[in-house]
């Protein structure tokens, strides 16, 4: 409440001070008061700070972090308008637009935001989880290959690459290419023993599959917590093709029941 009430008596002596609104509303949608959080950002927007790149991008991901999706994209559209040549307004523009449904524009925003910057490891990390979701998996590792082992805040997108890197590559679980990874993971769980990290995975998804581990890929603090379709899938081989021709395909296989 003392927040609030900060915010309230610092528009009270400057009706028009940017970063007390974007605090007030803030706070508003920790109250659950969404109207009226979206009336101090619509504020904002009426003082002429659509422009402001940080203000708008804060805005935006504070609407997210709360669940108010299409609000929090129209403020990161605002950004990308404002601001066409940043990475982070369009990789943050590809999450709402992901969160909302529309996988496609999705793709499309995060392949922007890499276009933009090759270096942008958490859109890279979210790009890849997308494809390794949509059964692109030669996409998928394109991408994860490309990563870092500090560039993942959450094991989903690493257990995913060793997966890969296993059956494209035909490495052991000894690899010693794979022994940074491998460490990143124990590091993401604390030093946890291979069970424990079983058990941490298990507990971070929940009944309709979605993960919600709180140490997801940066944005906002937590980006990806249930976010739909950032999710564990049925475990499975991934088989591996070569043809005459050198021509390599990658698919889903089933496991055994033995394994």
């Amino acid at each position: 409440m003392w927040a609030r009430r900060a915010f309230e008596e610092a528009l009270g002596l400057d009706a028009t001070h940017e970063d007390a609104l974007a605090g007030l509303g803030e706070v508003l949608l920790k109250f659950g008061e969404r109207v009226a959080a979206v009336r101090c950002f619509d504020r904002i927007l009426a003082l002429g700070f659509s422009d402001d790149h940080d203000l708008i991008l804060q805005t935006g991901r504070a609407l997210f972090r709360e669940g108010v999706l299409d609000q929090a994209r129209r403020f990161f559209e605002l950004a990308v308008a404002a601001h066409p040549n940043s990475p982070e307004a369009a990789a943050t523009l590809g999450y709402a637009t992901h969160r909302l449904g529309d996988e496609g524009g999705a793709l499309q925003w995060l392949r922007r935001s890499l276009e933009l910057d090759p270096a942008h490891a958490e859109a890279r990390v979210y790009l890849a989880n997308l494809l390794y979701d949509r059964g692109e998996y030669e996409a998928a590792l394109f991408h994860l290959d490309r990563t870092q082992p500090d560039d993942h805040y959450d094991g989903l997108g690493i257990w995913r690459l060793l997966e890969l890197k296993k059956s494209v590559y035909r490495l052991r679980d000894d690899d010693p290419e794979l022994e940074p990874w491998h460490q990143r993971l124990e590091e993401l769980a604390g030093g946890d023993d291979a069970d424990a990290l079983l058990l941490a995975e298990i507990a971070a998804t929940g009944p309709d599959g979605q993960v919600r581990d709180p140490r997801q890929l940066e944005l906002f603090g937590t980006l990806l917590t249930e976010l739909k379709g950032m999710r564990t899938r049925p475990a499975a081989e991934i088989h591996r093709v070569t043809t005459l021709a050198g021509v390599t395909y990658l698919g889903p296989g089933t496991r055994s029941s033995g394994r």
